[in-house]
C-alpha cells in the first residue's frame, strides 16, 4: 500500500551512540553502566539501529569521547534517526552532560 513507510529505508536511517562509563579517575566508581549500556545496545540492534562501533563505548576520557561523537555524527544522512544512550556520571549546568572518566573539578 502506497501510505506505508518503506521498512528497509527507515531502518537504513536508524542510528545509537552508545557510552557506559564505570571507571572514573576523580570521582565515585560506578558498577552498572558498562552492562546498562551493552543491554541498550542488543535492544536498540533488534530495533534496526546501527550502533556505533557496532558496541557501546566504555570508559571514555574526554578527548576520546569529543573524537568519537564527532565522528560519528559525520556518518549521518540526511533525515536520520539518532538515538544517544549515555550511562556514567552526570552533571547539570544549565545543560545536563555526562562526565568522561578523566573528569576532574576546578577551583
Amino acid at each position: 500500500a502506497p501510505y506505508l513507510i518503506d521498512e528497509i529505508d527507515f531502518c537504513r536511517r536508524r542510528f545509537a551512540f552508545i557510552v557506559g562509563n564505570d571507571s572514573y579517575a576523580n570521582v565515585g566508581t560506578l558498577s552498572n553502566c558498562i552492562s546498562g549500556a551493552r543491554a541498550i545496545a542488543i535492544a536498540v540492534k533488534a530495533l534496526g539501529f546501527l550502533v556505533h562501533k557496532n558496541a557501546p563505548l566504555e570508559n571514555q576520557k574526554s578527548e576520546e569521547l569529543k573524537v568519537e561523537f564527532i565522528a560519528w555524527t559525520k556518518t549521518l544522512p540526511e533525515n536520520a534517526v539518532a538515538l544517544i544512550y549515555a550511562a556514567g556520571h552526570g552533571m547539570e549546568l544549565r545543560d545536563r552532560y555526562l562526565l568522561p572518566i578523566d573528569f576532574e573539578f576546578e577551583e
